[in-house]
């Protein structure tokens, strides 16, 4: 099992609804909340519970608390009910396309558009932000299980919770979304590693219950390490549901505390987009741009006309500890 990193044991200051989720997971392990609803800078929540309670007892916070079963099982981060939690690598990268994907397309391998040094391979049908929100819901209901669980939900609990109606059309919709997600294997090379995991290991439906049953791999976890994730908000998720390439910069600009300048053309390719017209992908570009501001989800952007280089600015719509990490990183 992989053990987090003793330098990542940093303690952080948390927004009230991160600091909610950590209180709401102590008090699962057996902590009496008394003993941590005072404190204002309390643990980053770890994969495996075990290093949670190990850190709240390190802190002096869980001193009569009985012993907790080590968990050998490893589990995702905890996020928010009103967030949904995603590495970084897959938002920065083609792999959820902004263009909607209309066929059933299989690729093997195929080398993805990345930033960061990252090189990321798929195997499996192409993606789109609408199988996105099918597998960050996934997500949502496995982060409170061990990876390799089994996560139960009908189809129409499953449509009501990403808000897209119940027609017989979603509900072929979503089970055709599943197919995509389980042939979808991800390859992930960062120097000289590389790591390969499927976006869904099994799906059953049960069609005397009508629930549906799946399973997250367990190395889906390596995706999420040191820091690599970003827990999206759920009302920028539904702001954008109808508006793909939004969706994919937001996801984008949200994994960044301050973002980079870069060019229309590296975004055309980032994004997957199926337009190849640099002039007509620059108008679409700007729509989405501005549908960013009107969320709130950045400040300004602009587009430098000799260069065509875009430049966005989030202030103080990055995250606290996007900020804090800013203020930290000041002047270097």
């Amino acid at each position: 099992m992989r053990k987090p990193d003793s330098a990542g044991r940093a303690l952080v200051r948390m927004e009230p609804s991160e600091r909610q989720v950590w209180c709401n997971r102590a008090a699962e392990l057996g902590c009496p909340s008394e003993k941590i609803k005072n404190s204002d800078r309390i643990t980053e929540v770890f994969p495996w519970s075990t290093f949670v309670a190990d850190e709240m007892k390190g802190q002096g916070l869980w001193d009569d608390a009985e012993e907790v079963k080590q968990q050998k099982e490893v589990m995702l981060p905890v996020w928010a009910d009103d967030k949904r939690g995603l590495p970084n690598d897959l938002l920065r990268c083609n792999i959820f396309s902004a263009t909607k994907i209309v066929d059933n397309k299989m690729v093997k391998k195929q080398l993805m558009n990345t930033v960061d040094g990252v090189e990321i391979l798929y195997t499996g049908s192409l993606l789109d932000t609408y199988d996105l929100r099918v597998w960050e819901q996934l997500l949502h209901i496995a982060r409170k299980k061990p990876l390799m669980s089994v996560c139960e939900f009908t189809a129409y609990e499953f449509l009501e919770a990403i808000n897209v109606g119940t027609s017989a059309e979603k509900y072929e919709w979503l089970s055709n979304s599943f197919d995509r997600l389980m042939s979808g294997i991800v390859y992930v090379r960062k120097g000289k590693l590389t790591y390969g995991c499927g976006l869904v290991r099994t799906c059953l439906h049960d069609e005397e219950t009508g629930k549906y049953k799946l399973i997250l791999e367990d190395i889906l976890i390596d995706l999420f390490v040191k820091g690599g994730w970003t827990a999206l908000k759920l009302d920028h998720i539904n702001n954008f549901r109808n508006k793909p390439l939004a969706r994919w910069l937001n996801n984008y600009y949200a994994t960044h505390a301050k973002p980079h300048p870069v060019k229309v053309a590296t975004i055309m390719g980032l994004c997957g987009s199926k337009n190849k017209n640099l002039f007509s992908f620059r108008q679409q570009l700007k729509k989405a741009l501005d549908a960013l501001i009107e969320a709130n989800t950045i400040i300004e952007w602009s587009i430098n006309d000799e260069t065509d280089i875009i430049s966005v600015i989030r202030g103080s719509y990055a995250t606290l500890s996007q900020q804090r990490y800013l203020e930290k990183n000041a002047g270097k």
